[in-house]
């Protein structure tokens, strides 16, 4: 039985990657368009404030569509490593329920990282859900509100 899925003989990048390629199913069958990050939209965060004025209504309103695809484009991304985080949380409790009454701790939080600290499982699990924090946090800062 495998700690991660539920079952089966199935590694943690595996199981992500399940999970992944299962959200992109279900953006597809919602009608979310698959827009990757566009290349040319660099050229346009480093124009200058010149280089701006000389753009003609048409330009700025390609420009405008753009960064509004790029936009969504961030959102996803989001989206994405929010699912992993939660997955990962959720993961997490299930692991370690039935562990943290085995740790001495003055809260329920330090039972609780005692438990996942003593187990290489979910440790690794863990791991993912603070790197999908990090890069929740990093995409927030990108993204305008």
């Amino acid at each position: 039985m495998n700690e991660w899925s539920g079952g089966g003989n199935v590694s943690l990048k595996e199981t992500i990657e399940q999970i992944d390629k299962s959200l992109e199913e279900y953006e597809k069958n919602c009608g979310i368009p698959n827009t990757g990050a566009n290349e040319e939209i660099e050229k346009y965060f480093n124009l200058s404030r010149t280089q701006l004025q000389k753009l003609s209504a048409d330009e700025c309103g390609e420009m405008a569509y753009m960064l509004a695809q790029y936009n969504f484009h961030l959102q996803k991304c989001s989206n994405t490593e929010t699912s992993r985080r939660n997955w990962a949380e959720d993961m997490l409790k299930k692991m370690t329920i039935s562990k943290v009454g085995d740790y001495r701790g003055y809260s329920y939080e330090e039972r609780r990282l005692a438990a996942i600290a003593d187990n290489e499982a979910t440790v690794k699990l863990d791991k993912v859900r603070i790197w999908a924090n990090m890069r929740i946090d990093k995409l927030n800062y990108l993204r305008p509100e």
